[in-house]
Parts: C-alpha cells; sequence; structure tokens
C-alpha cells in the first residue's frame, strides 16, 4: 500500500515537470496600439453622440440651450 501511494506521488511531481504550464503572454507593442485605436475611435463616436443628444434636446426644450 506504502508503494503505491509513493509510485502515485512520484508520478504525480513528474507528470506536474514534464507537463507545460500555459502561459499569460503579455499583449505585444501592436495589441496594445491597436486596442488604444479601437478605443479612441469608440470615445470620438460616443462623443458625437452626446453631442447629437444635446441638439436634438436643445430642439425640444428651449431651457437647455445652454447645456455645457
Amino acid at each position: 500500500m506504502r508503494t503505491q501511494f509513493r509510485v502515485f506521488l512520484a508520478l504525480l511531481v513528474a507528470a506536474g515537470v514534464l507537463l507545460p504550464i500555459p502561459a499569460n503572454a503579455a499583449p505585444s507593442l501592436l495589441e496594445v496600439q491597436a486596442r488604444v485605436r479601437d478605443l479612441e475611435e469608440q470615445a470620438t463616436t460616443a462623443a458625437e453622440g452626446a453631442q447629437e443628444a444635446k441638439v436634438q434636446l436643445s430642439k425640444f426644450s428651449p431651457f437647455y440651450l445652454d447645456l455645457p
């Protein structure tokens, strides 16, 4: 029984050493730059949408003409 346990532990250790652990590699510079460009485009689109909403709101309510 003890020998089986030792064999099991030895196999477990060997498997841990031999099996590769998947690495979580950091994104490359090009991937980061692409993500930044994408986020900038999303921010621009959102800002344009907000400005359009202010224009539409000002048409319906003259009290909101001085929106920031």
